[in-house]
């Protein structure tokens, strides 16, 4: 997973997807991603959405420990030091590094919500857990209104060219991560799919 988003932070790839069981490190690693690509373009903007408010209120708090922490905000600094922390509004969810923009640095909301005004991805789209569990999965009306907002409401706020990583438990083969992947064949994106099943097939082992 980490290789993988090396490549995505390499610019080799333009669309990864990363599919793997719940509570097994998604969310925590792919913050830390987002800070580093935010770090290295503070004057840019990374857009984060998933399923429901107290999910995209985690990713707000995920980022914002790196700066409430002071050794690890000074170490954050060491490695980017134009990417110093100026604003954040805790009601918008958003994070200004370097000065104050129309466009924050980071811009969390629901993908169940309004994803409208100052919102914008030119450095990273970054989608997580936007099918809440296997029960909303079954619902091929519910799914499909989600691939509808990633379609017209996510992808809307995408600067063309900028990467796109969509991460969460894969319940179904018409949920967005499966429609995404359709999508990068079509657009001619170059993608990769890291997908790591619960159990290990040969020995029925966990894989965590």
């Amino acid at each position: 997973i980490i290789s993988a988003y090396q490549e995505v932070y390499d610019g080799k790839l333009d669309f990864l997807s990363v599919s793997q069981p719940k509570r097994t490190g998604k969310t925590t690693s792919g913050l830390r991603l987002s800070l580093m690509m935010g770090g290295r373009k503070p004057d840019g903007s990374i857009f984060a959405t998933g399923k429901g408010e107290g999910l995209v209120k985690s990713f707000f708090g995920g980022i914002n420990e790196t700066f409430d922490d002071a050794q690890m905000y000074k170490r954050y600094l060491d490695v980017f030091p134009d990417a110093v922390k100026v604003a954040q509004n805790a009601d918008e969810l958003t994070i200004h590094l370097g000065k104050k923009r129309r466009f924050a640095t980071f811009t969390c909301r629901p993908i169940d919500g309004s994803i409208v005004g100052n919102t914008e991805a030119n450095v990273l789209l970054y989608i997580d857990d936007c099918v809440k569990n296997h029960e909303e999965a079954r619902n091929r009306d519910r799914l499909e209104f989600l691939c509808e907002k990633v379609t017209d409401d996510v992808l809307g706020r995408r600067i063309e060219g900028t990467p796109i990583i969509i991460q969460g438990t894969k319940y179904s083969l018409y949920d967005p991560i499966t429609y995404l992947q359709n999508k990068a064949d079509e657009m001619g994106w170059r993608w990769k799919e890291v997908a790591i099943p619960a159990l290990d097939p040969d020995t029925d082992e966990s894989n965590w």
